[in-house]
């Protein structure tokens, strides 16, 4: 497994659990009738996950430098300009659903989470894409 497919697999790993217990709260939250943004909540959520990406590619890059220190080759650019463009759909999709919602008069509460969700679903989706990519091939 190359070091990029490491880290994509890094990134999912992350961003599902972390965002899943942090959804999973808020849901939660919502469905008790208490459905007020709570920034701080939101934000030592993204906090968490940068530290947790920051120390896992120090841990994956230790376990192979020659690969970590390896410029980008012709194929690992197409797989990710791949998954990109993949993941940018979902992010757009995700913010015409959060304008919608504005339009709509829906609360802060569900624009900044949908927001949120858009940003996390188009990573997650990204690191498929990009694990198909190295898998399947371009």
């Amino acid at each position: 497994m190359s070091f990029r497919e490491k880290i994509a697999v890094l990134t999912l790993i992350a961003n599902v659990l972390i965002y899943g217990m942090y959804f999973g709260n808020t849901a939660k939250a919502a469905l008790d009738g208490e459905a007020v943004l709570n920034a701080g909540h939101m934000i030592s959520t993204i906090v968490l996950l940068i530290v947790v990406m920051i120390v896992g590619t120090i841990i994956v890059s230790s376990t192979a430098p020659k690969d970590a220190d390896a410029p980008a080759d012709e194929r690992d650019r197409l797989i990710s300009m791949r998954s990109d463009q993949i993941a940018g759909y979902v992010v757009s999709a995700g913010a015409g659903g959060s304008l919608v919602l504005a339009l709509a008069g829906f609360s802060v509460f569900w624009i900044a989470n949908l927001v949120l969700l858009a940003l996390v679903a188009g990573e997650i989706v990204k690191s498929v894409a990009c694990l198909i990519g190295y898998r399947q091939g371009v």
